[in-house]
């Protein structure tokens, strides 16, 4: 009894399932219904036998097409996607150098410019604490 009453709880829950499915469907909120392709495989007539229904949930024709287009076309995409790239790195490159200006004034190197800006931090910095303290 208890086998039976689990049995027609599971088929309550699957039929509740599947009745929202469709009503979510009707309102637009589901682009398309999860089992539309079943709904048109029967209307077309492929489906006859409860054994059919469950062979169109298997999807091995089509994902071994899609593999074998992706093989095919795999030589240019890999083509095209290498020349997007080399494109976004040219307008970074832009960018980059268009937003960063450097100073090519001076004959210092990049080293000495970090070095004395170290110390004018750090004599700024002795500055105001001893102006701090003076104003105490």
């Amino acid at each position: 009894m208890k086998l039976l009453s689990k049995i027609f709880k599971i088929l309550l829950i699957c039929v509740l399932l599947l009745a929202l499915s469709l009503f979510l469907y009707q309102k637009g909120w589901l682009k398309s219904h999860p089992l539309q392709a079943q709904l048109t495989q029967f209307q077309e007539g492929k489906i006859k036998s409860p054994a059919d229904f469950i062979n169109s949930f298997k999807k091995e024709d089509e994902l071994n097409l899609e593999l074998d287009q992706l093989s095919s076309n795999a030589g240019e995409q890999i083509k095209i996607t290498t020349q997007k790239a080399i494109e976004a790195g040219k307008v970074a490159q832009e960018f980059i150098s268009g937003s960063i200006k450097t100073d090519e004034s001076s004959d210092k190197n990049l080293g000495e410019k970090a070095f004395e800006y170290g110390q004018y931090v750090y004599c700024k910095a002795v500055v105001d604490d001893w102006e701090a303290k003076t104003n105490e």
